[in-house]
């Protein structure tokens, strides 16, 4: 994983963190199957908080932007993206995350 990529990945854990879906601390996120070609383009995976607890859930994170292959996402800066609270939370035991320009 590059530098950058791990940026990606990083600034997204405090941006779920920060926005209040779960009361609880982001730990980790393992995106496991990338959905290219979309538009919004859609990353799935295992995602894990402290909530003082371990917990552990399955993740479909939406970005607002087709996303041709997966170093593309190093390009995505959290600063200039947020999530979008009212199309975010969870459905069952995925939590949908839907990030916006």
């Amino acid at each position: 994983m590059t530098e950058n990529k791990l940026d990606f990945w990083t600034g997204l854990r405090f941006e779920i963190t920060n926005s209040g879906i779960l009361d609880a601390y982001c730990d980790w996120i393992e995106p496991k199957v990338y959905y290219f070609e979309l538009n919004p383009s859609v990353v799935e995976g295992r995602i894990g908080f402290l909530t003082p607890e371990m917990e552990e859930f399955k993740f479909k994170l939406t970005i607002d932007k087709m996303i041709e292959d997966s170093s593309e996402i190093e390009t995505i800066d959290m600063k200039h993206w947020t999530i979008e609270k009212k199309d975010s939370g969870f459905n069952g035991n995925t939590l949908e995350i839907k990030l916006i320009k």
